[in-house]
């Protein structure tokens, strides 16, 4: 490859890692621009309906009176994440602020948390144990979840077939084959050092009004460290598949449409942003035949014969 061609991909890529987040709501049907009233810090030009005369100081915008009280964060939380394109959002702890009736309400960009430093091991000298790990001589069980009982001492041929009959309450696939791990590992996306992690962060303060305010003082809608991500690009779990949608996935299995094909229709009748995986529909499908199959009492018959 060129030179220069590489030079302007990597160009490309620096210049993507610094990005300013979008934040529109709808109020009284009604679109309102919160991302450039928050840079400049002026809600005169906002045009937002149904708002105080005067606002405390730092405050810009007054959320619909609807969410009210500590009881509307949730909803309200849920709207505020669907009006952020681009990254994900994660709540911190609320924390009272300038006074007894008043809470803040933090919500940081995922980027923003580092990795936890490791403490050094030390190793004895005799042996390949840690230092300070106690030794076990009881022979006791493991239990992971709704699992039944399994032996932490038994060999690896009774775990295997101990692992074989039961489901996984995470993915809950029949583990018909041993060819691949229990618990996959997955690399962390946090930034090693607090200069990478991203600032952004949307502040919002419950008053003494019982009513939500945006405040301008503590948001930050600079995105640094990490691109845009589209919301299309966004893979939805087996959670978001509807009744509706369940049905129809359960009808086309029967008749033996392919799993992509499925998973195609899925994505193309879904009302929400994203768009599902082969993996989450065959998850999916497994878990509905096991669950057929325990209502039928067909796994007991299996394992008794």
């Amino acid at each position: 490859m060129n030179q220069s061609i590489q030079e302007d991909i990597i160009k490309t890529y620096q210049q993507s890692l610094s990005w300013y987040q979008s934040f529109s709501v709808q109020h009284d049907d009604i679109s309102l621009d919160l991302s450039h009233a928050c840079r400049s810090c002026d809600y005169s030009r906002l045009g937002a309906p149904d708002q105080p005369k005067q606002l405390p100081n730092g405050l810009i915008y007054r959320f619909d009176t609807s969410f009210c009280g500590k009881p509307g964060w949730n909803s309200l939380k849920r709207m505020i994440k669907n009006s952020l394109p681009g990254s994900d959002f994660i709540e911190s702890r609320a924390c009272r602020s300038m006074s007894l009736n008043s809470f803040r309400y933090t919500l940081h960009c995922n980027r923003y948390k580092c990795l936890e430093t490791k403490n050094e091991k030390e190793y004895n000298d005799d042996g390949f144990t840690q230092s300070g790990v106690r030794h076990e001589y009881v022979k006791r069980p493991k239990t992971n979840g709704a699992l039944s009982t399994i032996d932490a001492m038994a060999t690896k041929t009774e775990l295997r077939a101990m692992k074989n009959q039961t489901v996984t309450s995470s993915s809950k696939v029949h583990r018909k084959k041993r060819m691949y791990p229990t618990k996959r590992r997955t690399k962390s996306q946090r930034p090693g050092l607090p200069t990478e992690k991203c600032n952004c962060q949307i502040s919002i303060l419950l008053w003494k009004d019982s009513y939500f305010y945006l405040d301008a003082r503590y948001t930050n809608l600079h995105h640094t460290g990490h691109p845009y991500i589209p919301p299309t690009a966004k893979k939805l779990g087996s959670a978001e598949i509807s009744d509706q949608q369940a049905f129809i996935l359960q009808q086309l299995s029967v008749i033996g449409v392919q799993k992509s094909k499925i998973t195609s229709l899925l994505s193309a009748m879904d009302d929400s942003v994203g768009s599902f995986s082969v993996q989450t529909v065959k998850n999916y499908l497994n878990t509905c035949d096991l669950l057929k199959q325990k209502e039928l009492g067909l796994d007991n018959h299996m394992s008794s014969a």
